[in-house]
């Protein structure tokens, strides 16, 4: 497999909204209806543009193999209002281009974000799964996620 690249969204703009728009349309034929909502992605273009991440260690960025765009990804705290049992943990996202899947690139950017995450003494990764997220669920158990059909946990032994 080439090596990945990861650039921040706001350094990628256009990329990172073709991509979010594909993403947006496979969970949209998965729902049945409109995934994000006009004003949702707006928001995250405009979020990602003006460089508020909201409490992100990492990303959103756009994943690139070979300079075309694969997929997207962050790394980001919990809220501080949660409560201390979520100080030292981070939401996991990570999402592969469907033809791009089955390749390895989504185990390589999860391997990524488990580095970085111990990095930053992060003890718990979690992700939320989209009902219907076949592929994603599959990432996550493979990353040793575990969890119900929403939410899924991964705790990081230390370094």
């Amino acid at each position: 497999m080439d090596e990945l690249e990861y650039v921040n969204g706001s350094e990628a703009l256009s990329d990172f909204i073709e991509v979010l728009l594909t993403l947006d349309a496979e969970v949209s034929v998965q729902r049945g209806g409109r995934y994000l909502s006009e004003r949702a992605f707006f928001s995250l273009v405009e979020g990602v543009e003006g460089g508020v991440h909201g409490g992100s260690i990492f990303g959103p960025s756009v994943v690139y193999q070979t300079a075309a765009p694969v997929g997207l990804c962050y790394l980001r705290r919990h809220e501080a209002d949660i409560g201390e049992a979520r100080h030292r943990s981070a939401e996991v996202f990570v999402y592969v281009k469907p033809e791009m899947r089955n390749h390895g690139i989504g185990t390589s950017i999860l391997v990524m974000l488990r580095s970085v995450a111990k990095c930053l003494d992060v003890v718990e990764l979690t992700s939320v799964v989209s009902p219907g997220a076949r592929s994603t669920k599959s990432l996550l158990e493979r990353g040793a996620f575990k969890g119900g059909a929403i939410e899924m946990v991964s705790y990081l032994s230390p370094s």
